[in-house]
């Protein structure tokens, strides 16, 4: 009888341990909640406790590499996002953010590369046209960035960044009144979604 109630108790105990452990997949949602806030030290301390649990999970290499990039570590931010692609070679998003993190470096080249490849993953991937026409815009390629915005704007017409894009690059190349609708058209987006968010 004591042996039972001390294998009931030992069972009652690893039932409420496992209960108050949380999953990779729990701390990897809770850092990015302190990302959300601006909290990257908290939000990087989530991510490693993600990894430890799991260190397969790609969505925690991602997201502290995201981490790192905002912070302005983007070469260490590099190195996290290698290893999400490691895990998942086909994590579009993670390619996206590497690029980020190139063209913040100023590596537009090497940006280009990355946002391919993304978009060869999710060709409806507006976030990574827009990406992609930004850093040919810094190479100095307007054409092909008002390619990659028109891109962007046509999978979702709403993308108020890629319309102000979209003008910035057709300003440069002196198509002044298409640049002048294309601001408006971001300016007009972005009331609209002010005035929604005003009204939730």
């Amino acid at each position: 009888m004591k042996c039972f109630w001390s294998l009931l108790l030992l069972l009652f105990i690893l039932a409420h341990s496992v209960q108050g452990q949380q999953t990779a997949e729990e701390w990897t949602n809770k850092g990015l909640d302190y990302a959300i806030e601006g909290k990257y030290v908290q939000a990087i301390q989530c991510y490693d406790e993600a990894i430890r649990i799991n260190p397969d999970l790609a969505m925690a290499w991602n997201n502290k590499g995201v981490a790192y990039h905002l912070q302005g570590n983007h070469s260490e931010a590099i190195r996290f996002l290698d290893e999400a692609i490691r895990i998942n070679p086909d994590f579009s998003m993670a390619w996206n953010n590497k690029g980020n993190a190139y063209a913040n470096l100023g590596n537009f080249t090497e940006a280009i590369h990355c946002y391919d490849l993304a978009i060869g993953l999710d060709p409806d991937d507006a976030l990574a046209w827009n990406n992609k026409g930004r850093a040919s815009g810094e190479q100095g390629n307007y054409t092909e960035a008002i390619r990659c915005y028109d891109e962007a704007i046509r999978i979702n017409p709403d993308y108020a960044l890629a319309w102000y894009n979209k003008g910035e690059a057709l300003r440069a190349t002196g198509d002044s009144v298409n640049a002048d609708a294309a601001f408006a058209r971001a300016r007009e987006l972005g009331r609209m979604a002010s005035a929604a968010f005003q009204e939730t």
